[in-house]
């Protein structure tokens, strides 16, 4: 199938806004692509523990919302357009920036498997290693291999959570043979 992949620049501060109209209007889902975002990761904290530096001054300046639909790219503008100027009457003082519009299409077999590059083998403590099915990894002396194949349910781990939130346990988890 194809999609309509619609991207809307705006701002910080509209991006909830745009982002619900894109869902009101039948986007199957949404991503925001704000330098805001990412702006923490200069300060000190858990979460960003792996961050490329050159990240921020990759992304564009505006405020990215993108949003996935399966109708014809004609009949998407012209309704994002009427939806978008009337957000912009009812806005009153906050700044939604340009709201321009940018459409291409996007192939669902580019969906279905683009999502795996970012899910790599990570460790857990000393001895787990969680993997996906799809990627190779050599194990070490004492390595627990547990393999998943997730789908799209879960995320990428590269935030810390579920790490700290797991690490510990080494000590209680005992390797049968």
């Amino acid at each position: 199938m194809e999609w309509t992949e619609a991207v809307i620049h705006t701002t910080t501060e509209g991006s909830d806004l745009v982002s619900d109209l894109l869902i009101r209007c039948g986007a199957i889902g949404t991503q925001v692509q704000d330098r805001a975002d990412i702006a923490a990761a200069n300060r000190e904290q858990t979460a960003w523990e792996l961050f490329d530096k050159d990240l921020v001054s990759r992304m564009p300046e505006d405020v990215l919302v993108i949003g996935w639909f399966s109708l014809e790219g004609k009949k998407i503008r012209k309704t994002l357009e009427e939806q978008l100027a009337a957000l912009k009457s009812q806005a009153g003082e906050i700044d939604l920036g340009t709201l321009g519009i940018d459409l291409s299409n996007a192939a669902n077999d580019d969906w279905a498997e683009s999502w795996k590059q970012y899910y790599k083998p990570f460790r857990i403590g000393n001895h787990w290693i969680v993997k996906p099915t799809w990627e190779p990894y050599r194990t070490g002396e004492g390595d627990v291999v547990v393999e998943l194949d997730p789908g799209m349910a879960f995320g990428t781990n590269r935030g810390g959570g579920r790490r700290r939130r797991t690490g510990p346990r080494d000590g209680v988890w005992h390797r049968h043979a």
